[in-house]
């Protein structure tokens, strides 16, 4: 299949570089004007040239009802503008005033447990709310027609971390509008949802709620789940709406975050830029360095394939954050590490929260580019002003593409539905399987596709698919066609099990036309306790894996119904059964790994299979672990991004000669990095 290589335009419209810089509060100074004038000179110290402005400034805007007054922020936008940089510019929604909750209470959130939220904090707001929307709606109309012309518009950021869900009656009349068109009648709603289960049958359109209490009718959680997701996407389209009227050439981005359980590839659909908000525990003691850099290139390539082009990170910490339990420094050069890491993923920006640690306030003590102390001489300046220096260099990554042949499936939907599960383990750590799959594929310098299970899977060979527990049918059908025209899947325990209702598929898992694709019957699932094992022994050599494998947390007891069996349990009543599977269908191949495992299995499997199919790495070289490289491309050029996530310093043996892109000249022979440490190469397309 062949390849688009053509680049993507700029984030900001003609201006080809790579974004650096954060979220700024200058109206928070106001009465500092020599903060502000500081905060000037110390953006060129360190490179920046896009800030994120106005994302709490309502009051500013609009200190009291339909009174508008944008003088202070003319002088910062102007003051930018002098000085080349450009805002993004977000819209004030999640920095609600006093006065609106006040004038208009409707607008605050209802809890599950019926009781109304009262005024503070940020978000906050019901997304169904007509007050909120109208007031927000022409705050977001006057700005975009204030701003329309102005040189230091670069683009709009909606809101900011927007999520929550409203249980109002509004909200819970909304979601019963959205069951009827859905499923039409009763009946059939009542079919769906298998309600006559603990007598749980519907008479009556107005006796549905939302899952306030009830969690035991699980394709009403999931309902729920689809509904407040459409409505979150649906007011994201409506604070958008005047921004596409006044400025239609301004892209439109809103920040996302990793853990919420939000299927953002809907929200995705009605921006123009993916951005999202990445702050891993660095230098933990469970997983130090490298679990932290595999997770966040996991979610960054997830991100990036939500819209198959490049992201924004939208915000980081240039040194810890505030939060969590334990608040750790990022040690030297792991900043800079962890910055090209997102451009490596496909990002276009390195963006921090914040710019300036605020003096009060919950996150007074997160960390920022500047300190209380308020001057450029910190080691955390001068890391940010090396970032900056390092983007500068990179004009010619930017719009450039990730080639990947290999995707993951990690579905949003499925998460929810394998979360309520009642049954198997607790807890099902399905997102750890994934990363199980992933980590060798990070390990050799593999591109990979974080996928839906929605996602076309054009273009890919070899699709991963663990504990794919939920799949509708169309995600069934997709998954066959894929292997029937010669791709190569893999998937685990738990796959196929339900519908896209939670409605058990009959007939044996997995359901549907997956039970042909891989060529085995599920009769029982055993699970282990913790300590408790198992292990797998391999019938026939495979390349590059081992004899036998230790077994943890599952065992599948299946059948091979036409598949190859190429290992078997070796002990428990099943001693002897099969637990790993392939099997040809159509042009393709599917396995089937029945069992659990601490990783050591699927790193093998994986990287036998990437090397039986010619899947090769971007550099044809061995990473010591904890070092990785990350391509991009143009099709003439490729950028190569090889990092250390290690504290201590390491060679690699480099495949044929490359151009220094940070530092200039020819590199070849061998590759010394520091630890922590990260070299960007270049060479031309064979």
């Amino acid at each position: 299949m062949e390849i688009n290589m053509e680049k993507f335009k700029p984030v900001i419209k003609d201006y080809p570089h790579l974004l650096h810089g954060g979220d700024y509060n200058p109206d928070q100074w106001k009465k500092f004007p020599e903060v502000i004038n500081d905060d000037m000179k110390f953006f060129g110290l360190a490179g920046v040239n896009t800030v994120s402005i106005g994302i709490f400034s309502w009051v500013e805007f609009e200190p009291e009802d339909g009174v508008y007054n944008f003088d202070f922020f003319d002088k910062i936008m102007d003051e930018l503008a002098a000085r080349g940089i450009k805002a993004c510019f977000a819209t004030p929604s999640a920095g609600k005033p006093a006065w609106i909750s006040e004038k208009y209470p409707d607008i605050l959130p209802v809890g599950a447990n019926g009781v109304r939220a009262r005024r503070g904090g940020r978000l906050g707001f019901c997304k169904s709310s007509p007050d909120f929307r109208r007031k927000i709606h022409d705050l977001n109309t006057e700005l975009a027609k204030h701003y329309a012309d102005h040189p230091a518009l670069g683009m709009w950021h909606i809101s900011n971390e927007c999520c929550g869900v409203c249980f109002c009656d509004r909200c819970e009349a909304g979601f019963r509008e959205w069951l009827k068109k859905k499923y039409k009648t009763l009946d059939k709603l009542n079919d769906e949802y298998w309600n006559g289960f603990w007598g749980h049958t519907y008479t009556s359109w107005d006796q549905i709620e939302a899952p306030k209490t009830e969690h035991s009718i699980h394709a009403l959680t999931l309902d729920w789940g689809r509904y407040t997701n459409e409505l979150l996407a649906d007011y994201i389209a409506w604070e958008a709406e005047p921004l596409r009227k006044y400025t239609p050439n301004v892209p439109i981005t809103t920040n996302m975050m990793q853990t919420v359980g939000i299927d953002y590839k809907k929200v995705a659909e009605k921006i123009d830029v993916v951005s999202w908000d990445s702050y891993p525990l660095w230098h933990s003691p469970n997983g130090g360095q490298l679990g932290a850099a595999i997770s966040t290139a996991f979610w960054h390539d997830r991100f990036r394939a939500m819209s198959d082009k490049p992201f924004m990170l939208m915000e980081c910490t240039p040194s810890l954050p505030s939060w969590s339990n334990v608040n750790k420094l990022k040690r030297p050069g792991m900043h800079k590490l962890a910055s090209l890491q997102a451009i490596a993923h496909g990002s276009e920006s390195v963006q921090y929260f914040q710019w300036r640690k605020s003096r009060g306030g919950f996150e007074k003590f997160h960390g920022a580019v500047i300190d209380h102390y308020g001057k450029a001489d910190t080691r955390v300046f001068r890391e940010v002003a090396e970032v900056g220096k390092t983007l500068a260099k990179l004009d010619a990554v930017v719009g450039t593409r990730t080639v990947s042949r290999v995707a993951i499936i990690h579905d949003t939907e499925n998460s929810w539905a394998i979360d309520e599960m009642a049954g198997a383990r607790k807890p099902k750590r399905y997102e750890g399987l994934c990363h199980k799959f992933y980590k060798p594929l990070w390990n050799m310098g593999i591109a990979c596709d974080v996928i839906e299970s929605n996602h076309s899977l054009d273009g890919y060979d070899l699709v991963i698919a663990p504990a794919l527990y939920l799949a509708s049918d169309e995600t069934i059908d997709k998954l066959e066609k894929f292997v029937k025209r010669g791709g190569t899947l893999v998937s685990t325990y738990l796959t196929g099990w339900v519908d896209e209702n939670d409605l058990c598929r009959l007939g044996g898992f997995p359901g549907g036309k997956l039970r042909e694709v891989f060529g085995v019957w599920s009769e029982e699932l055993d699970t282990l306790y913790d300590g408790e094992s198992n292990k797998i022994k391999l019938d026939a050599k495979l390349d590059g894996l081992k004899d036998e494998y230790d077994i943890v947390e599952y065992c599948d007891l299946i059948h091979a119904e036409g598949a190859r069996v190429l290992g078997h349990y070796t002990s428990d009543f099943y001693a002897d059964e099969p637990c790993l599977t392939v099997n040809e269908y159509g042009e393709g191949r599917a396995y089937y790994i029945a069992f659990g495992n601490s990783g050591d299995f699927m790193n093998d499997l994986v990287r036998s299979l990437c090397s039986d199919m010619g899947i090769a790495p971007c550099m044809d070289t061995t990473f010591p672990e904890g070092v990785t490289a990350t391509m991009r491309t143009d099709g003439e050029r490729d950028y190569i991004f090889v990092q250390n996530y290690n504290d201590v310093p390491v060679e690699i043996r480099l495949d044929s000669e490359y151009e220094d892109l940070l530092n200039g000249g020819k590199l070849d022979g061998t590759l010394k990095l520091d630890k922590f440490g990260v070299q960007v190469l270049g060479r031309s397309v064979k």
